[in-house]
C-alpha cells in the first residue's frame, strides 16, 4: 500500500473499546506521522481518567479534554480522542472541520471488549451509578446508554464510519488512507 501524508489532521472518534488506540497507532505507522491520543495527554498531566471525575467532576475533565483536543489537532497528525470528545458541540465543530473517522463496533463486541481489558474497566470512571453486582450486566447496561446518546454525536461530525468488529486493523488502515484527501500541490 503506498502511503501520503495527510493534509488534515486524522481524528479517531468512537466508544469505548471501539479500536481507537490500536487503529490510531498503526494508522500513524503506516503514515509516517505523529499520533497524540488525548486521554493519554489527560491522565500523563492528571491522572487516571476515573480519579480526575472522582477530584474533580466531570466539567473540568471536559474543559482539560477540549484543550487536548484543541493541542492534539494542531499537530496535524493522527488524534485518538477519548470517547466522550463528541459531547461538547464545540469539539464536534472542530472535529467536521478535519478528517474524522467513526470506529464502531455492535454492543456486543464492545462489551466484550471492555470486560476483557482489565485497564479499560479500572482506570475510567463508570458511566452509570452501580445498579448491578454482575460486571458484565453493568458494563452492558453503561454501554447501550453511551451508544443510544453518542451515536448520532458521532455520526454529525465524521467523514467515515467503520465497524471494527468486521475488518482486522490492517483493513481499516487501508480504507481510511484510501479516503484521504490528496494534499495540494505546493
Amino acid at each position: 500500500m503506498s502511503t501520503r501524508l495527510p493534509c488534515v489532521a486524522i481524528a479517531l472518534i468512537g466508544p469505548r473499546a471501539s479500536g481507537k488506540t490500536t487503529v490510531s497507532q498503526a494508522l500513524a505507522k503506516t503514515l509516517n506521522c505523529a499520533l497524540v491520543d488525548t486521554d493519554t495527554l489527560l491522565t500523563t498531566a492528571y491522572g487516571t481518567i476515573r480519579e480526575q471525575f472522582a477530584n474533580n467532576g466531570e466539567t473540568l475533565f471536559r474543559d482539560r479534554e477540549e484543550r487536548a483536543l484543541v493541542e492534539a489537532l494542531a499537530a496535524r497528525g493522527v488524534v485518538s480522542c477519548g470517547g466522550g470528545m463528541v459531547l461538547r458541540r464545540s469539539n464536534r465543530l472542530l472535529l467536521s472541520t478535519v478528517f474524522t473517522v467513526f470506529l464502531t463496533a455492535p454492543i456486543d463486541t464492545l462489551v466484550a471488549r471492555v470486560l476483557g481489558d482489565p485497564c479499560s474497566h479500572n482506570q475510567r470512571p463508570p458511566l452509570l451509578p452501580t445498579t448491578s453486582d454482575d460486571t458484565s450486566e453493568q458494563v452492558r447496561q453503561e454501554t447501550r446508554r453511551i451508544l443510544e446518546q453518542r451515536l448520532p454525536l458521532y455520526r454529525s461530525c465524521c467523514r467515515m464510519e467503520l465497524d471494527t468488529s468486521v475488518l482486522n486493523v490492517s483493513e481499516i488502515v487501508e480504507a481510511i488512507v484510501a479516503r484521504l484527501p490528496v494534499p495540494a500541490s505546493p
